[in-house]
């Protein structure tokens, strides 16, 4: 999870120049393996 969350956070920087305000562990969700996309 630690992984996955730091590739998240660095592409969301480094890649589209976006910055999360609030990085806390009630703004991210954890799926079950092999789920993919977003949720809105």
């Amino acid at each position: 999870v630690a992984q996955a969350l730091m590739e998240a956070f660095a592409e969301m920087i480094f890649v589209h120049g976006f910055v999360h305000g609030d990085p806390h562990p009630g703004n991210i969700l954890v799926s079950p393996e092999g789920s993919e996309g977003f949720t809105i």
